[in-house]
């Protein structure tokens, strides 16, 4: 069985979700509702949202006691037509990665299908293994982390467990520019002449992050790099401060580290980041109140 609660454009769930879409939609700054930019007033406007949630079930969770696979798809829907150009590689971007099958990463036709290919690799198992007795599930929830006049950022966060000694869990951060809609890309927004310096504050922050001696080899810390260094990941977005950048478990340390997460000051960045991108340093990134 699968259930659907999502009917556009209300947004289903309780009232907390319902919450959401409304600040969503009217306090749109830095994603807190009644927060206020500081410095003084932008000319953009902070581009509207609407979130939507589905939900997928497989046929045993409507009966206590049996098996269950869930799936939660979680997004938002952009509808500022003004800027339709921009707004239509963002919205690319989440479809596809909401859209990401689950075990091998490969793109479906649509979040539906990947929801439903998840459902039935779970029934399959069960009708295998009819004393199967752990629930599956899968959550993926897109959210907007941070709105400028230059920038728009997501975070796609993906928790699932499908058996086995623990769940896992994966980040996908991106962010777009704010008039065009482009993807930023490390290659775009360092300093061809500045890599090897971007290499070394990365690879400070982790050590600094973790608590690692500059002694201490980084191998020798259980990380899985070679050459003692960490390599600046495509894996960040722009926010308020300066950069954050994210490393999924398994990505340069072991499970047991857990997911690591840097976030880089534009202070840091200033020799770093190339000037006239929707990333260079700013101070600070404005943006109007809503209407």
């Amino acid at each position: 069985m699968i259930v659907a609660l999502t009917a556009r454009p209300r947004v289903t769930g309780g009232p907390s979700l319902r919450t959401a879409a409304v600040c969503a939609c009217l306090s749109l700054v830095l994603l807190a509702c009644g927060a206020a930019p500081t410095g003084p007033a932008a000319d953009t406007a902070p581009l509207s949202f609407v979130l939507h949630e589905q939900r997928f079930e497989s046929r045993g969770c409507a009966r206590s006691g049996q098996p269950c696979a869930q799936v939660l798809l979680r997004w938002p829907e952009f509808s500022d037509l003004r800027q339709a150009d921009a707004i239509e590689p963002m919205q690319a971007w989440i479809l596809d990665h909401l859209g990401r099958h689950s075990e091998t990463g490969e793109a479906t036709e649509s979040p539906e299908a990947a929801a439903r290919a998840f459902i039935a690799s779970f029934e399959r198992q069960l009708d295998d293994t009819p004393a199967l007795s752990q629930d599956w599930f899968e959550h993926r929830r897109v959210q907007v982390i941070h709105q400028d006049a230059q920038v728009i950022s997501l975070a796609l966060d993906i928790s699932s467990y499908t058996g086995g000694a623990h769940p896992m869990s994966a980040r996908r951060l991106a962010s777009f520019d704010r008039d065009s809609g482009e993807l930023l890309t490390l290659d775009a927004v360092v300093r061809p002449a500045a890599r090897g310096l971007f290499t070394d504050l990365v690879t400070r922050s982790v050590r600094s992050e973790l608590g690692i001696a500059p002694e201490l080899n980084l191998a020798d810390a259980g990380f899985l790099v070679e050459d003692n260094r960490i390599t600046p990941t495509d894996n960040f977005v722009v926010t308020a401060r300066g950069w954050l950048m994210h490393y999924d478990p398994y990505e340069i340390a072991p499970y047991a580290m857990g997911p690591i997460e840097i976030e880089l000051s534009f202070s840091e960045l200033e020799n770093i980041a190339a000037p006239g991108t929707p990333a260079a340093p700013r101070t600070p990134p404005l943006i109007a109140d809503p209407p």
